[in-house]
């Protein structure tokens, strides 16, 4: 008989299956994902904050990392307004919001109708390829007290998948007979890659699979990781320099304490170029986070001045709405940039 699958054997995992875990989506598809990783204690709370943002103001990248934020946000303010005391606060919360993008950079979400499932099959079919960007958002209460409250981080993951073309096993009938399915009607794109769509609609794939289903896991548990174990941790001197400082009261015990703390340092495994990149940009995001952090603070104030009639209000919000939607969209394209391997003048990150 053959015996079950186990979960995997990581330190994240077995911290989170004792810890209250929310994922904030009715998806069962990520739901799903994250059971055969091995978390099996999943609470289900979808969002119910409306998905309106503007197509039009937002690019792709900015609307579906926004639109996950949200979410993640969301569900954490709600869950904490509405806790009883017999049940502990949420360790994590896992938002994810998925997106099709087409040749032209149209997005496109979940087929309102029949008929406009046809034509967006149809439209995928005859442009050949499109991108699938799934943008990932965990959340974890910070240990300490500091102001928000908690660490929050993101990732945009894009998939390229390729339809077959008409002439080659993708007539309109046969779209029209998957569309029969419904397999993809609560889908974005219209289509399951999983399933039937994934055998008789995709060529090929550019990318993971799973971030095409609807989370990429392996980065998710990376974000988990850094909310739940990292916080703060470049902050951190490490402990024998805090010991070098703190015994260097005289000239000879100084040098001593000097050697002591370079044969420290050679001990260490050094970085390499690519991981000291991979450091710079996670200290960058993590500092633009706090001013967007900032933001929502100033946020926080408004509805007080609107409820006592001050104008203030009003003008406070629509400056703050102003400024966050510069800074989403400047560091959704500095970080395209530098995944891309580019480089951006510091200035701009200012």
């Amino acid at each position: 008989m053959r015996r079950p699958l186990q979960p995997l054997d990581l330190p994240i995992i077995k911290h989170l299956n004792s810890k209250r875990v929310i994922l904030a989506s009715a998806s069962p598809r990520r739901k799903q994902l994250l059971q055969q990783i091995g978390l099996t204690n999943l609470e289900i709370t979808p969002s119910t904050k409306p998905e309106d943002l503007d197509k039009k103001t937002y690019g792709p990248w900015e609307y579906v990392a926004t639109t996950a934020r949200n979410k993640c946000l969301e569900v954490y303010s709600t869950t904490l307004d509405t806790h009883l005391a017999s049940i502990p606060d949420p360790s994590l919360v896992i938002a994810a919001d998925t997106i099709i993008v087409t040749r032209d950079g149209r997005i496109l979400e979940k087929p309102r109708s029949e008929a406009d499932h046809m034509r967006m099959l149809k439209h995928l079919r005859d442009t050949r390829m499109h991108r699938v960007l799934t943008s990932v958002c965990v959340l974890a209460p910070r240990e300490d007290a500091r102001h928000p409250g908690y660490d929050i981080q993101s990732h945009t993951e894009e998939t390229k998948v390729y339809f077959w073309e008409e002439g080659n096993g993708l007539p309109d009938d046969v779209i029209e007979s998957y569309v029969k399915t419904r397999e993809g009607v609560d889908k974005a794109g219209g289509y399951g890659i999983q399933g039937i769509g994934g055998m008789l609609l995709v060529e090929k794939i550019e990318g993971s699979v799973d971030n095409v289903i609807g989370l990429p896991v392996k980065k998710t548990l990376s974000l988990a990781e850094k909310v739940t174990f990292q916080q703060d941790r470049d902050d951190k001197a490490t402990p024998s320099t805090t010991a070098a400082v703190t015994t260097s009261t005289s000239s000879s015990s100084a040098a001593a304490a000097a050697a002591a703390a370079a044969a420290s340092a050679d001990d260490k495994p050094r970085l390499t170029e690519e991981e000291k990149k991979q450091n710079h940009i996670a200290s960058e995001q993590k500092r633009r986070q706090a001013i967007r952090e900032g933001f929502d603070r100033l946020t926080e104030l408004v509805p007080g001045l609107e409820g006592q009639g001050r104008s203030e209000g009003l003008v406070l919000k629509r400056t703050v709405d102003y400024m966050r939607d510069q800074i989403v969209q400047r560091q959704a394209l500095i970080e395209r940039i530098e995944q891309a391997g580019g480089t951006v003048d510091p200035k701009y990150k200012k």
